[in-house]
């Protein structure tokens, strides 16, 4: 149960730093400087798909 809790805490950390960094500039251009200033919203990113990976690759091998 306190797995679950931390798990749980874990998710909700990441997706409000998804929310906070999606709120930033995004339209401001594709060249080099405008991927350096949304690079807070490409790491956020990277982050919640490899902690959502752990989660369920954790999940599962519990299971077996």
């Amino acid at each position: 149960m306190k797995n679950l809790f931390i798990f749980q805490f874990a998710v909700y950390l990441n997706l409000y730093a998804v929310a906070m960094a999606s709120s930033g500039p995004l339209a401001d251009g594709f060249g080099a400087e405008a991927w350096l200033d949304k690079i807070h919203v490409v790491l956020c990113v990277v982050a919640l798909v490899f902690f959502m990976t752990a989660a369920l690759i954790y999940i599962i091998l519990k299971r077996k």
